[in-house]
């Protein structure tokens, strides 16, 4: 056993309490040796008067596995992900002073964490860098790189202050783990300007998650006057106790977000599913109920498989199969919308269907295109289906004719950026089928009988589940032919109010 990992009979390291309103903590990282035990100090400060620090930003991990280190001479329990850029950090040379949330805070004093967030903004101000650890060197560093250049500007925003940006630095993290899941938002309401911090009020760690969560979304709708949000929520993406309008932050998205899309458009052209309409807002009673106008279309008929999976528990050849009998059972259930309602062919239907119609950037993908690249994706599939039997074949009849099938080295350029956008665009979603033959993607806890839902003021439609007090938001969709303001020209289908619950 190495002497980082030695522990003593001495108490725990215990914080000072901190008494003053801009009064925090900040830490040294003591200079040791590779083997020795990490060790550092901690000193209370005014923000006014505190020494030069940097400040840490990093994934806490779920906190499953931790390292102890030595506080003030004093055993300290810290996550795994944490003692790494602390042993990092020691490498460097001299005295590291840093402002670090997970040591620097109490993190079992609910009412000091609540006034440390208050001045989280001025914490992250006032550090000379804002150091951010994404873990030691692995696989897949390189894209971990370029994806955090590409964050600063988002945090600009959230530091200008507005709730939209807000909301979107929620989602861009959303992925990311968090120990208590109530910190996602609670650190990034901390570091809004003060006028629109105030406008989310006293929220803090004295709430529930579910409590936090809904007040949080409440106050963004308030304070936008846009229902952007409802792109992050929806049913199919909750584990807690949740209204159906409220995202839920502590369990990942897997699923791209079409409606966020629509915010990162270039010289694209977003959807449009409402047209240019502006949402209606009402709350209920006791506002757990948000009461939005919209147009409700017809059912869904036909719920089939997900045509984008996840590799999961299988290996790579029968995750290919598998994916391609969901390609041709979709195929056949594309086929059945013959004619289709926009006037198309089903199959070029189908062919932008599978990739939501836009190429990246948002710019739309022409008819023709997204059919030529469908056939040579679908080509590989039947060639992959071809393989399965001839496999089959040589096991139950091994002197047999057998076929000359095999799987292509490599799809041509423009067909390999078609399925590669195929995979992200349609992975996590179901195809189905409406009972007035529209076709489109939609999220994995879709079933028959739910409906189709053009929201005011949002640019894609959602899936609704009806109850007998209101309707229940499964979440984003596609539905194609009905992406552009088609709806709303729909004079035979009325405005109503749709009760989310």
């Amino acid at each position: 056993m190495s002497a980082l990992d030695v522990t003593t009979h001495r108490e725990d390291y215990v914080h000072t309490p901190l008494t003053r309103p801009s009064e925090f903590r900040l830490c040294t990282i003591v200079l040791g040796a590779e083997k020795e035990e990490l060790n550092v100090t901690m000193s209370e400060y005014l923000l006014e008067g505190a020494p030069e620090y940097s400040a840490l930003s990093y994934a806490w991990g779920d906190g499953l596995e931790t390292r102890t280190i030595r506080i003030n001479g004093n055993p300290f329990t810290v996550t795994k992900s944490l003692f790494q850029a602390l042993l990092s950090f020691r490498r460097l040379k001299g005295f590291v002073v840093m402002w670090i949330d997970q040591i620097c805070i109490d993190q079992s004093n609910v009412e000091e964490r609540n006034q440390q967030i208050q001045i989280m903004r001025d914490i992250y101000a006032k550090a000379r860098t804002v150091f951010i650890w994404l873990g030691e060197a692995d696989e897949g560093s390189d894209e971990a790189m370029e994806f955090v250049s590409k964050k600063p500007p988002v945090f600009a925003k959230v530091f200008k202050g507005h709730p939209h940006y807000f909301l979107e630095t929620l989602s861009n993290f959303r992925n990311c783990k968090a120990t208590d899941p109530r910190d996602k938002v609670l650190a990034l309401l901390g570091i809004l300007s003060d006028a629109n911090r105030a406008l989310y009020g006293s929220q803090g760690y004295e709430s529930s998650t579910e409590d936090l969560f809904t007040g949080v979304a409440r106050i963004t709708i308030q304070n936008c006057q846009r229902l952007d949000i409802l792109y992050a929520a929806g049913r199919s993406t909750q584990a807690l106790e949740l209204p159906s309008w409220v995202p839920d932050w502590s369990r990942p998205l897997l699923a791209w977000s079409l409606g966020e899309r629509c915010d990162f458009v270039g010289d694209g052209v977003p959807y449009a599913a409402s047209a240019s309409s502006s949402c209606t807002v009402r709350w209920s009673n006791n506002e757990r109920v948000l009461i939005v106008a919209g147009k409700l279309l017809s059912a869904v008929r036909r719920v089939g498989p997900e045509v984008a999976s996840d590799l999961g528990q299988d290996d790579e050849s029968i995750h290919l199969i598998k994916r391609a009998i969901a390609f041709e059972t979709c195929v056949e259930l594309a086929a059945s919308t013959d004619p289709y309602p926009t006037g198309e062919d089903p199959l070029t239907a189908y062919s932008l269907t599978l990739v939501a119609s836009r190429q990246l950037g948002m710019t739309k993908m022409s008819p023709e295109h997204a059919r030529k690249q469908f056939e040579v994706v679908r080509a590989s599939f039947s060639n992959a289906i071809g393989t399965m039997i001839w496999v089959i074949r040589s096991v139950q009849e091994p002197h047999s004719a057998r076929a000359n099938v095999s799987l292509p080295a490599e799809y041509p350029p423009e067909a390999k950026t078609y399925c590669n956008l195929l995979q992200d665009v349609a992975r996590g979603k179901l195809f189905i089928l409406t009972e007035d033959r529209y076709m489109g993607l939609a999220p994995l806890d879709t079933t028959e009988g739910d409906r189709i839902c053009v929201i005011l003021g949002c640019s894609v439609p959602f899936i609704v589940r009806p109850t007998v007090d209101g309707w229940i938001l499964i979440g984003e969709c596609y539905v194609h032919g009905l992406m552009d303001g088609e709806v709303m020209g729909m004079e035979d289908i009325e405005i109503e109010d749709v009760r989310l619950i």
